[in-house]
């Protein structure tokens, strides 16, 4: 019973130092390493779409979405994982609810959900009926943020724990590899060979994966600390939201890892909660500035498309088809981009 309550107390000390990092974003400044392109988005804004919604499902804290066979799944923060049916966007319906401890990221990864639930770890749903996710898998971390899959490989980022690697050649029941130790994993990305994190304290930091199961730290560039929130690459770029006394997104060119520089910056929000690259586009989920779509093809420039002016608070953002899903916190919201003019990718 002491040993049950110590872990308890140890995981709500945890959650209220990971709430509490996420709400007060502490700057930790820094110089860039080459000069960045900054491009504004008052010379190359775009319209913004008339937020004609076609459907929404309340939320007590909406954190991500991903959507698989007319199913969409809500990581709900402490709402739990919600299941709704989404064969008619104008009238989603919710089907189930499975209680979880904080579910905060989601990934569709061979007819299988891979959810980070916070200090309650990894888990892993079967879908074989995507309306009745079976749990086939369940892994206690410290805080589990993100993950990413290079092969049969699954990382998963732990805020507090490092790196965690695990084999999902059987995607049911992950096995436990091996914990790469690095100081605090916001996100994590796997592109061409490198495993790209988001630290909090050290920015941005890379691992080479010669071997899959032995990630490699190959570099750290800790001359651009602060609040490193989100990641996404494209070929050779690594894009970040940074939140640090003027949030911005930056593009880092990581070409070669011995000289990496950041030769794009753009400043559209007050705060960007969270990136997300949907074919061609890069959906930058901005707050109380609803959602930005920009184009990747002539990376390193990001040419502005679009904004949606979103009810709530953007979290995090996905198009499938020609919808476009939002994570809005209070609620998640579905827009019809033909209906509203939003280019699709």
């Amino acid at each position: 019973m002491t040993r049950f309550l110590s872990m308890k107390f140890k995981g709500m000390t945890m959650s209220l130092l990971f709430l509490m990092t996420i709400v007060f974003c502490i700057s930790c400044g820094g110089n860039s390493v080459q000069q960045p392109v900054r491009e504004s988005d008052a010379s190359d804004a775009r319209t913004v779409l008339s937020a004609g919604a076609v459907g929404s499902i309340a939320t007590r804290c909406a954190e991500d979405i991903v959507i698989y066979d007319n199913t969409m799944y809500i990581a709900d923060g402490p709402g739990g994982l919600i299941v709704v049916d989404i064969a008619k966007r104008s009238k989603p319906l919710v089907v189930k609810t499975i209680p979880t401890e904080y579910a905060i990221r989601l990934y569709i990864y061979k007819n299988h959900l891979y959810l980070c639930d916070g200090p309650a770890g990894l888990k892993v749903f079967m879908l074989s009926a995507p309306h009745n996710p079976v749990m086939t898998f369940s892994a206690e971390s410290e805080w589990s943020t993100s993950a990413t899959f290079n092969g049969g490989i699954l990382y998963m980022g732990d805020y507090f724990g490092g790196i965690q690697v695990y084999d999902v050649s059987s995607p049911s029941v992950p096995i436990y590899i091996k914990t790469v130790k690095r100081s605090r994993v916001r996100d994590i990305i796997y592109e061409n060979g490198n495993l790209l994190v988001c630290d909090a304290p050290f920015g941005l930091a890379s691992y080479i994966t010669y071997d899959p199961q032995t990630p490699s730290h190959s570099y750290t560039d800790g001359s651009r600390l602060g609040n490193f929130e989100d990641i996404i690459a494209h070929g050779n770029y690594a894009i970040i939201a940074r939140n640090d006394g003027k949030s911005s997104i930056s593009v880092f060119d990581i070409a070669n890892l011995s000289d990496v520089s950041v030769v794009n910056e753009k400043f559209p929000a007050r705060f960007i909660d969270g990136l997300n690259k949907c074919g061609n586009y890069l959906l930058a989920s901005c707050g109380e500035d609803g959602v930005i779509a920009y184009s990747l093809p002539e990376l390193p420039k990001l040419e502005r498309l679009w904004r949606v002016d979103t009810p709530n608070y953007a979290r995090r953002a996905k198009i499938e088809g020609d919808y476009l899903y939002v994570a809005d916190m209070a609620e998640v919201v579905i827009y019809d981009l033909k209906k509203i003019g939003g280019r699709i990718p």
